[in-house]
């Protein structure tokens, strides 16, 4: 009993003390930063087609998403880094994520199997980039966060392919290979 007190004791004071970012490369603090605006993007492209389309897909995914980037603001606020989202649904500094949020907004907004397909899309987008900053890292902290979003990513695209499947809709992989495509669907 003992042994386990003081494991989780030692868990509990490792996670809570700070690391400052200049134990990170600039590629990780980079990764970081992008990953959470990222992950802004994915939680409100779907705050705005559960608005527009009621799909509850869109409200479980979404709060999904709020998570990943509470788990993502620990880590900023782990390494000393000054969180970049700015307030406001839709709103990023990265130019390449507000032009990516605005593009995907006006493919959803066409229909509700579009909306859906949108959110295949992101997670196929998620993925690779996640998998991108986990070969760059070697930073513990930072694998575990990016490893647990990318089975959620896994679990985000399996709903929205059988959400498709279920309104009689194939999806079709654009970013990941269809062997990798085919191996999460399957997974």
């Amino acid at each position: 009993m003992n042994r386990l007190l003081i494991a989780i004791f030692f868990a509990f004071f490792v996670l809570i003390t700070p690391v400052y970012a200049d134990t990170l490369s600039d590629e990780e603090v980079v990764d970081v930063l992008f990953m959470i605006e990222e992950e802004k993007l994915a939680h409100d492209v779907y705050l705005t087609f559960q608005r527009k389309y009621r799909e509850r897909i869109f409200v479980n995914i979404r709060a999904s998403e709020r998570r990943h980037q509470d788990a993502m603001a620990g880590l900023v606020d782990r390494y000393g880094l000054v969180d970049p989202r700015p307030p406001g649904v839709g709103k990023f500094r990265d130019q390449r994520l507000q032009a990516l949020y605005d593009a995907l907004i006006v493919q959803g907004m066409r229909n509700r199997i579009e909306a859906i397909k949108v959110g295949a899309l992101i997670e196929e987008r998620d993925m690779r980039d996640i998998m991108r900053a986990i070969e760059r890292t070697d930073e513990w902290a930072i694998r575990r966060v990016y490893s647990n979003l990318l089975a959620g990513s896994k679990s985000h695209l399996r709903a929205f392919v059988g959400r498709l499947e279920k309104l009689g809709v194939t999806y079709e992989p654009e970013i990941l290979s269809q062997a990798e495509y085919d191996a999460i669907i399957g997974g």
